[in-house]
């Protein structure tokens, strides 16, 4: 996704849409357009092409409606040195699936009876 992309899109493709972003790289180069989108609830652009009849340059304008919400994976699937599945924070340090779930969650106690 370019940075430019959005606005140019149909003016009521991604109305009431939820763009997943895959790769950071793509939001990074497209976040003015998507928090325009979210905040203003629309992308208006101006652009310059040659009228295909009088052969002038002529402004048009692009309109591309929101509001949008938008998801995008915080965290990336590896395996450790050992081919055990490991998740991969945004901070960039990885840890076991296994021991971060199982130091997440309570331990089992036998039922109060």
């Amino acid at each position: 996704m370019s940075g430019q992309s959005l606005f140019y899109l149909g003016e009521s493709d991604i109305r009431h849409k939820i763009p997943a972003i895959v790769e950071e790289e793509g939001a990074e180069r497209a976040s003015y357009a998507l928090k325009l989108l979210q905040s203003e609830g629309e992308l208006t652009i101006a652009s310059t092409g040659k009228d295909p009849v009088t052969g002038r340059l002529v402004t048009q304008e692009y309109r591309v409606e929101g509001p949008v919400s938008c998801a995008a994976a915080a965290a990336t699937a590896s395996s450790d040195s050992a081919g055990r599945p490991s998740v991969r924070s945004p901070s960039g340090t990885a840890t076991s699936a296994t021991a971060r779930i199982s130091s997440s969650r309570p331990a089992c106690s036998p039922a109060d009876g």
